[in-house]
């Protein structure tokens, strides 16, 4: 579901979370879906645990997602993100906005 690029020159932790985002935005996950364990995207995306769990806190602290303490992490409706116009025309994530 999220893709991220060794090879690009932008770092993979703005990478995981601007692929996280726009699968909110586009309703690939909608509120109340789990997102993968920390471990379980490492493995699957071949980066370090660490790398997604900076991406985890970061939108948590956002308000964009909400870690339940040993449940897991969830899409949180008060963070809704949305593409900035044309993101997802042209194919690019590199602009969002977070609206309430």
């Amino acid at each position: 579901m999220f893709q991220v690029d060794a090879n690009h020159p932008t770092p993979l932790y703005a990478q995981l979370e601007r692929s996280i985002r726009f699968a909110i935005a586009t309703g690939k996950l909608g509120i109340g879906d789990q997102l993968p364990t920390v471990r379980q995207l490492a493995v699957e995306l071949r980066i370090n645990a660490n790398t997604v769990a900076k991406v985890y806190t970061e939108l948590e602290r956002a308000g964009v997602v909400e870690t339940r303490r040993g449940v897991g992490t969830f899409v949180n409706g008060a963070g809704r993100t949305k593409p900035r116009a044309g993101a997802i025309a042209t194919g690019t994530c590199a602009s969002w906005l977070i609206i309430s």
